[in-house]
């Protein structure tokens, strides 16, 4: 079953073509990797899904409904959220006070409900054991974790997870894939990634789209992409 559709999307920003007619497709239950260079279009692609911008042309649909253009609210509150790249957390509340600001955008969530979701959100994302610690005293990766958290929190059937692992050593990576595959399998969530540790987005992708320039130019399980003559001569810099 499809639950996401992205169909012929377009956006300019001025004479920049960030993204051009692009098209994909995220089944229920799979993890959809994206992957490009800086400026490929990523970002762009996850703003356009969230509600953060607007295409200037194509559909996206989610559950067969269209969202395009519609706003991030009422598309968090259908089942979709996400991670930035930058995180941003409010550093002078607790990890605990930083979820319930996701349960209650998301779900408006209150009294006991608002507590059991924050409490299932930092478990499941690691942060069991700082859930009453300020968000500064977070290292990267715990940060990186709390944007997990906040977003679980919205009540999610679709997770866009931007770049959760960049900027991690290899042991939080690899705790990181952990926590994400655990993800998956207790919870059934549908997961589009961008990240530029690849070995992990190999890892844990079921498919992957592949952007240059704001193009598709190429999509397929981890085998075909990494065989793919586009993305060995545009990505990895190697000749097919």
């Amino acid at each position: 079953m499809t639950l996401l559709a992205v169909e012929g999307v377009t956006k300019t920003f001025g004479g920049l073509r960030a993204l051009d007619n692009v098209s994909l497709a995220v089944d229920k239950g799979s993890v959809v990797g994206l992957m490009g260079a800086n400026g490929a279009g990523k970002t762009t692609l996850f703003n356009l899904i969230a509600g953060n911008a607007r295409p200037d042309s194509g559909n996206i649909t989610f559950r067969n409904d269209a969202i395009t253009g519609n706003k991030p609210e009422r598309i968090c509150r259908m089942g979709i959220a996400r991670t930035f790249q930058i995180v941003r957390p409010f550093r002078s509340l607790t990890v605990r006070e930083n979820v319930m600001i996701g349960a209650r955008f998301g779900q408006n969530a209150r009294g006991s409900r608002l507590t059991e979701v924050c409490r299932e959100s930092i478990e499941l994302a690691g942060l069991a054991t700082m859930a009453d610690k300020p968000a500064a005293a977070l290292t990267l990766s715990g940060q990186k974790r709390l944007e997990v958290a906040r977003a679980l929190a919205t009540g999610p059937d679709l997770l866009l997870l931007d770049e959760v692992m960049a900027g991690l050593t290899p042991a939080e990576v690899m705790s990181m894939l952990e926590t994400l595959t655990s993800l998956r399998r207790n919870l059934g969530i549908t997961l589009l990634v961008i990240e530029h540790v690849m070995r992990a987005l190999m890892d844990l992708s079921d498919s992957i789209v592949v952007l240059h320039h704001g193009q598709v130019i190429a999509s397929g399980t981890p085998d075909e992409i990494d065989r793919a003559p586009a993305v060995r001569a545009f990505y990895l810099g190697l000749e097919s």
